[in-house]
Protein backbone atom coordinates (compact mmCIF):
# COMPACT_ATOMS: atom_id res chain seq x y z
CA UNK A 1 0.00 0.00 0.00
CA UNK A 2 1.67 2.94 -1.14
CA UNK A 3 -0.64 5.84 -2.77
CA UNK A 4 1.47 8.75 -4.79
CA UNK A 5 0.94 10.69 -1.24
CA UNK A 6 3.98 8.96 -0.19
CA UNK A 7 6.43 9.78 -3.14
CA UNK A 8 5.22 13.62 -2.84
CA UNK A 9 5.82 13.68 1.02
CA UNK A 10 9.73 11.93 0.50
CA UNK A 11 10.55 13.78 -2.73
CA UNK A 12 8.55 15.98 -3.91
CA UNK A 13 7.95 18.48 -1.30
CA UNK A 14 11.81 18.75 -0.16
CA UNK A 15 12.81 19.01 -3.35
CA UNK A 16 10.44 22.63 -3.74
CA UNK A 17 11.32 23.82 -0.64
CA UNK A 18 14.96 23.34 -1.02
CA UNK A 19 14.70 24.70 -4.35
CA UNK A 20 12.40 27.73 -3.30
CA UNK A 21 14.91 28.08 -0.39
CA UNK A 22 17.69 28.80 -2.55
CA UNK A 23 15.33 31.08 -4.16
CA UNK A 24 14.64 33.55 -1.72
CA UNK A 25 18.41 32.92 -0.64
CA UNK A 26 19.43 34.61 -4.30
CA UNK A 27 17.16 37.92 -3.47
CA UNK A 28 19.15 38.11 0.02
CA UNK A 29 16.43 37.01 2.46
CA UNK A 30 18.36 35.66 5.69
CA UNK A 31 18.04 31.88 6.70
CA UNK A 32 15.37 33.13 9.38
CA UNK A 33 13.37 34.92 7.22
CA UNK A 34 13.47 32.41 4.47
CA UNK A 35 12.07 30.00 7.82
CA UNK A 36 9.31 31.86 8.61
CA UNK A 37 7.74 32.54 4.98
CA UNK A 38 8.44 28.08 4.57
CA UNK A 39 6.98 27.65 7.86
CA UNK A 40 10.18 25.09 8.56
CA UNK A 41 13.37 25.76 11.04
CA UNK A 42 15.91 27.43 10.38
CA UNK A 43 18.11 24.46 10.68
CA UNK A 44 16.24 23.00 7.45
CA UNK A 45 16.89 26.23 5.69
CA UNK A 46 20.36 25.44 6.28
CA UNK A 47 20.18 22.03 4.87
CA UNK A 48 18.32 22.88 2.03
CA UNK A 49 21.06 25.70 1.07
CA UNK A 50 23.93 23.03 1.70
CA UNK A 51 22.46 20.46 -0.45
CA UNK A 52 22.48 20.17 -4.52
CA UNK A 53 19.62 19.14 -6.60
CA UNK A 54 19.60 16.37 -6.87
CA UNK A 55 18.82 14.84 -10.90
CA UNK A 56 15.07 13.72 -10.65
CA UNK A 57 14.49 17.50 -9.59
CA UNK A 58 14.08 18.22 -13.32
CA UNK A 59 11.78 15.35 -13.47
CA UNK A 60 9.38 16.61 -11.20
CA UNK A 61 9.15 20.08 -12.70
CA UNK A 62 10.08 21.22 -9.51
CA UNK A 63 11.71 24.35 -11.13
CA UNK A 64 8.71 25.78 -12.51
CA UNK A 65 6.48 25.51 -9.61
CA UNK A 66 8.88 26.97 -6.97
CA UNK A 67 9.68 30.20 -9.02
CA UNK A 68 5.96 30.48 -8.65
CA UNK A 69 5.62 29.78 -5.28
CA UNK A 70 8.87 31.88 -4.99
CA UNK A 71 7.44 35.13 -6.48
CA UNK A 72 4.74 35.18 -4.52
CA UNK A 73 6.59 34.48 -0.76
CA UNK A 74 8.04 37.61 -1.98
CA UNK A 75 4.75 39.80 -2.65
CA UNK A 76 4.39 41.25 0.48
CA UNK A 77 0.53 40.91 -0.02
CA UNK A 78 1.08 37.48 0.03
CA UNK A 79 -1.52 34.92 1.65
CA UNK A 80 -0.52 31.21 2.71
CA UNK A 81 -3.77 29.93 0.50
CA UNK A 82 -2.38 31.04 -2.59
CA UNK A 83 1.19 29.04 -2.04
CA UNK A 84 -1.26 25.74 -0.96
CA UNK A 85 -3.13 26.66 -4.60
CA UNK A 86 -0.13 26.61 -6.42
CA UNK A 87 1.51 23.55 -4.65
CA UNK A 88 -1.25 21.62 -4.71
CA UNK A 89 -2.48 22.49 -8.22
CA UNK A 90 0.94 21.51 -9.90
CA UNK A 91 0.92 18.33 -7.62
CA UNK A 92 -2.10 17.12 -8.83
CA UNK A 93 -1.41 17.96 -12.40
CA UNK A 94 1.68 15.96 -12.14
CA UNK A 95 -0.70 13.17 -10.80
CA UNK A 96 -1.94 12.41 -14.06
CA UNK A 97 0.00 10.62 -16.70
CA UNK A 98 3.12 13.39 -15.77
CA UNK A 99 5.87 12.94 -13.41
CA UNK A 100 4.53 12.22 -10.13
CA UNK A 101 2.44 9.54 -11.78
CA UNK A 102 5.40 8.23 -13.78
CA UNK A 103 7.77 8.26 -10.69
CA UNK A 104 5.09 6.24 -9.01
CA UNK A 105 4.67 3.63 -11.48
CA UNK A 106 8.25 2.84 -11.56
CA UNK A 107 8.41 2.59 -7.63
CA UNK A 108 4.96 0.54 -7.88
CA UNK A 109 5.41 -1.70 -11.38
CA UNK A 110 2.27 -3.38 -10.63
CA UNK A 111 0.29 0.26 -11.11
CA UNK A 112 1.73 0.25 -14.52
CA UNK A 113 0.91 -3.38 -15.07
CA UNK A 114 -3.29 -2.79 -14.70
CA UNK A 115 -2.45 0.56 -16.74
CA UNK A 116 -3.36 2.65 -13.29
CA UNK A 117 -5.58 5.32 -13.80
CA UNK A 118 -6.85 6.15 -10.16
CA UNK A 119 -5.62 10.03 -10.16
CA UNK A 120 -7.01 10.77 -13.53
CA UNK A 121 -10.61 9.67 -12.54
CA UNK A 122 -10.65 11.17 -9.07
CA UNK A 123 -9.68 14.29 -10.04
CA UNK A 124 -11.51 14.06 -13.44
CA UNK A 125 -14.88 14.75 -12.30
CA UNK A 126 -16.16 11.57 -12.92
CA UNK A 127 -16.17 10.58 -9.18
CA UNK A 128 -19.84 12.00 -8.07
CA UNK A 129 -18.92 11.92 -4.55
CA UNK A 130 -15.98 14.45 -4.94
CA UNK A 131 -17.81 16.88 -7.28
CA UNK A 132 -21.21 16.86 -5.12
CA UNK A 133 -19.30 17.47 -1.61
CA UNK A 134 -17.35 20.46 -4.13
CA UNK A 135 -20.43 21.81 -5.29
CA UNK A 136 -21.89 22.40 -1.73
CA UNK A 137 -18.89 22.99 -0.08
CA UNK A 138 -18.39 26.10 -3.03
CA UNK A 139 -22.34 26.75 -2.54
CA UNK A 140 -21.98 27.06 1.62
CA UNK A 141 -18.71 29.78 1.05
CA UNK A 142 -20.68 31.77 -1.81
CA UNK A 143 -23.51 32.09 0.96
CA UNK A 144 -21.60 32.89 4.05
CA UNK A 145 -19.76 35.53 1.87
CA UNK A 146 -23.39 37.01 0.96
CA UNK A 147 -24.32 36.87 4.54
CA UNK A 148 -21.56 38.66 6.00
CA UNK A 149 -21.53 41.56 3.27
CA UNK A 150 -24.81 42.14 4.09
CA UNK A 151 -25.86 44.90 6.35
CA UNK A 152 -29.29 43.95 6.80
CA UNK A 153 -29.06 39.89 7.72
CA UNK A 154 -27.87 40.85 11.69
CA UNK A 155 -31.52 42.14 11.66
CA UNK A 156 -32.84 38.68 11.37
CA UNK A 157 -30.31 37.15 13.66
CA UNK A 158 -32.08 35.36 16.96
CA UNK A 159 -30.14 35.58 20.52
CA UNK A 160 -28.97 32.01 20.15
CA UNK A 161 -26.97 32.78 16.66
CA UNK A 162 -28.38 31.86 13.25
CA UNK A 163 -26.87 28.16 11.39
CA UNK A 164 -26.70 27.26 7.45
CA UNK A 165 -26.59 24.42 6.53
CA UNK A 166 -26.23 22.35 3.21
CA UNK A 167 -26.81 18.77 2.55
CA UNK A 168 -26.43 16.56 -1.05
CA UNK A 169 -29.01 14.49 -2.42
CA UNK A 170 -27.20 11.14 -0.65
CA UNK A 171 -26.90 13.01 2.57
CA UNK A 172 -29.07 10.46 5.35
CA UNK A 173 -26.85 11.59 8.43
CA UNK A 174 -25.52 14.82 10.59
CA UNK A 175 -22.45 13.63 9.34
CA UNK A 176 -23.41 14.00 5.63
CA UNK A 177 -24.49 17.61 6.29
CA UNK A 178 -21.89 21.24 5.88
CA UNK A 179 -22.41 23.38 8.61
CA UNK A 180 -20.97 26.21 10.23
CA UNK A 181 -18.91 25.53 14.11
CA UNK A 182 -20.11 27.28 16.80
CA UNK A 183 -23.10 28.59 14.50
CA UNK A 184 -22.78 32.31 12.59
CA UNK A 185 -21.55 35.17 15.23
CA UNK A 186 -22.32 38.90 15.57
CA UNK A 187 -19.01 40.64 15.17
CA UNK A 188 -19.33 44.35 15.61
CA UNK A 189 -22.81 44.48 14.28
CA UNK A 190 -21.96 42.34 11.37
CA UNK A 191 -22.70 38.51 10.85
CA UNK A 192 -19.65 36.26 10.99
CA UNK A 193 -18.61 32.57 10.14
CA UNK A 194 -15.98 32.31 12.60
CA UNK A 195 -14.52 29.00 11.77
CA UNK A 196 -14.57 27.05 8.10
CA UNK A 197 -17.47 24.76 7.72
CA UNK A 198 -17.57 21.72 7.96
CA UNK A 199 -19.19 18.28 7.87
CA UNK A 200 -21.06 16.98 10.77
CA UNK A 201 -20.64 20.47 12.39
CA UNK A 202 -24.76 20.50 13.30
CA UNK A 203 -26.59 18.00 14.82
CA UNK A 204 -30.20 20.24 15.74
CA UNK A 205 -30.68 22.16 12.59
CA UNK A 206 -29.30 19.08 10.68
CA UNK A 207 -31.88 17.00 11.40
CA UNK A 208 -34.75 19.18 10.21
CA UNK A 209 -32.90 19.92 7.06
CA UNK A 210 -32.95 15.85 6.46
CA UNK A 211 -36.19 15.76 7.33
CA UNK A 212 -37.38 18.43 5.02
CA UNK A 213 -35.15 17.13 2.02
CA UNK A 214 -37.35 13.21 2.38
CA UNK A 215 -40.40 14.60 3.07
CA UNK A 216 -40.47 18.13 1.10
CA UNK A 217 -38.17 16.85 -1.40
CA UNK A 218 -36.58 20.03 -3.04
CA UNK A 219 -34.77 21.26 0.15
CA UNK A 220 -30.97 21.15 0.24
CA UNK A 221 -29.68 24.25 2.45
CA UNK A 222 -31.75 25.52 5.87
CA UNK A 223 -31.17 28.41 7.74
CA UNK A 224 -32.59 29.44 11.46
CA UNK A 225 -33.67 32.82 11.70
CA UNK A 226 -35.48 34.43 14.86
CA UNK A 227 -39.00 34.02 14.74
CA UNK A 228 -40.80 37.21 16.05
CA UNK A 229 -44.15 37.75 14.22
CA UNK A 230 -42.94 40.45 12.87
CA UNK A 231 -40.36 38.19 10.73
CA UNK A 232 -42.81 35.51 9.95
CA UNK A 233 -45.41 37.54 8.64
CA UNK A 234 -42.59 39.00 6.29
CA UNK A 235 -41.31 35.49 5.14
CA UNK A 236 -45.15 34.60 4.25
CA UNK A 237 -45.35 37.84 2.42
CA UNK A 238 -41.90 37.48 0.34
CA UNK A 239 -43.26 34.11 -0.88
CA UNK A 240 -42.41 32.01 2.12
CA UNK A 241 -44.89 28.95 2.61
CA UNK A 242 -44.64 29.09 6.33
CA UNK A 243 -45.56 26.38 9.18
CA UNK A 244 -46.51 27.76 11.91
CA UNK A 245 -46.23 25.35 14.98
CA UNK A 246 -48.79 25.17 17.52
CA UNK A 247 -46.01 24.47 20.51
CA UNK A 248 -42.91 25.74 21.67
CA UNK A 249 -40.09 23.31 21.37
CA UNK A 250 -36.34 22.75 21.51
CA UNK A 251 -35.73 19.50 20.34
CA UNK A 252 -35.47 18.85 16.57
CA UNK A 253 -37.38 15.32 17.21
CA UNK A 254 -40.34 17.26 18.56
CA UNK A 255 -39.99 20.13 16.01
CA UNK A 256 -40.26 17.67 12.90
CA UNK A 257 -43.00 15.97 14.92
CA UNK A 258 -45.06 18.65 14.88
CA UNK A 259 -44.25 19.94 11.47
CA UNK A 260 -45.45 16.34 10.22
CA UNK A 261 -48.99 17.13 11.02
CA UNK A 262 -49.75 19.81 8.09
CA UNK A 263 -49.73 19.56 4.53
CA UNK A 264 -47.77 22.43 2.48
CA UNK A 265 -47.18 22.86 -1.51
CA UNK A 266 -43.86 21.72 -2.23
CA UNK A 267 -43.68 23.80 -4.88
CA UNK A 268 -42.98 26.74 -2.88
CA UNK A 269 -40.51 28.18 -0.66
CA UNK A 270 -41.38 26.47 2.88
CA UNK A 271 -40.09 27.66 6.16
CA UNK A 272 -41.18 26.70 9.74
CA UNK A 273 -42.01 28.54 12.10
CA UNK A 274 -41.58 27.40 15.91
CA UNK A 275 -43.15 29.62 18.60
CA UNK A 276 -41.23 30.84 22.01
CA UNK A 277 -41.98 30.07 25.77
CA UNK A 278 -40.86 30.94 29.08
CA UNK A 279 -37.26 30.79 28.57
CA UNK A 280 -37.73 29.64 24.73
CA UNK A 281 -36.71 32.09 22.01
CA UNK A 282 -39.27 31.67 18.43
CA UNK A 283 -37.15 30.46 15.92
CA UNK A 284 -38.14 30.57 11.91
CA UNK A 285 -36.31 27.84 10.10
CA UNK A 286 -36.09 28.60 6.23
CA UNK A 287 -35.51 25.96 3.54
CA UNK A 288 -34.05 26.68 -0.10
CA UNK A 289 -32.65 24.20 -2.70
CA UNK A 290 -29.14 25.54 -2.38
CA UNK A 291 -27.95 27.48 0.40
CA UNK A 292 -27.38 30.69 -1.96
CA UNK A 293 -30.70 30.91 -3.67
CA UNK A 294 -32.05 30.56 0.10
CA UNK A 295 -29.51 33.24 1.60
CA UNK A 296 -30.62 35.62 -1.23
CA UNK A 297 -34.17 35.39 -0.70
CA UNK A 298 -34.02 36.01 2.39
CA UNK A 299 -31.88 38.98 2.22
CA UNK A 300 -34.82 39.92 0.04
CA UNK A 301 -36.96 40.03 2.87
CA UNK A 302 -35.77 43.28 4.49
CA UNK A 303 -37.50 45.26 1.13
CA UNK A 304 -40.66 43.91 2.65
CA UNK A 305 -39.91 44.55 6.19
CA UNK A 306 -39.36 47.87 5.85
CA UNK A 307 -42.73 48.16 4.00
Amino acid sequence: MRPPCELVQKEYLPLVRAKVAQLLHDQDLSQTEIASKLDITQAAVSKYLREADPPKSNQLQVKRISERIAHRLLSPSYRPSEILYELCSACMLSRVSSEICQRHTTIVPILAENNCQICSDLLSGRNTIFTSRTKIVQDMHQALKLIEESVVFPNFMPEVRPNLVVCEDSSTTPQDVLAVPGRISLVHGKARALMQPQFGASQHTAEILLWAKETWRYPRACLSLRGQDDLVQTADTSGFNVVVLDNACIEASEIIKQAKEFEVNTDSHLAISVPGGIGIEPILYTFGPSAVSLVKRVITMADFLEK
